[in-house]
């Protein structure tokens, strides 16, 4: 199975990641301390959570629709393709039986000619 994942997914992951070590970096430096952060973000904090969830679930959608799709496709090129191998063998076989009448035609003739034209 084929995994299509988007840009924007991975560019809200980055968001996120880069935020926490940003964080990380400026508590371990000492420029302020996780009752401040609290505190800057206040309400902005869950706005921004509920943002970027929102976000995430909207991709996650996209990607289950773009994951359906790509199974449609799949059943149907795995049915042509049996299809295809079926007609290839059909023509093989009938390749194969032209080929012998053709034999035996020939056979055939050539004893015609023998008693048609006896030497």
């Amino acid at each position: 199975m084929w995994i299509v994942v988007t840009i924007p997914v991975l560019c809200v992951c980055v968001v996120v990641l880069s935020r926490a070590v940003q964080v990380a970096t400026l508590l371990l430096s000492g420029i302020f301390n996780s009752d401040d952060d609290k505190e800057e973000r206040g309400a902005s904090s869950g706005d921004d959570n509920d943002e970027i969830l929102a976000e995430l679930k909207k991709k996650q959608a996209e990607l289950r629709a773009l994951s359906h799709q790509n199974a449609i496709m799949l059943r149907h090129l795995h049915k042509q393709a049996k299809e295809e191998l079926q007609s290839q063998e059909l023509k093989k076989k009938m390749a194969a039986a032209d080929a012998e009448v053709n034999v035996q035609d020939s056979k055939s003739s050539f004893a015609l000619d023998i008693v048609i034209f006896p030497l």
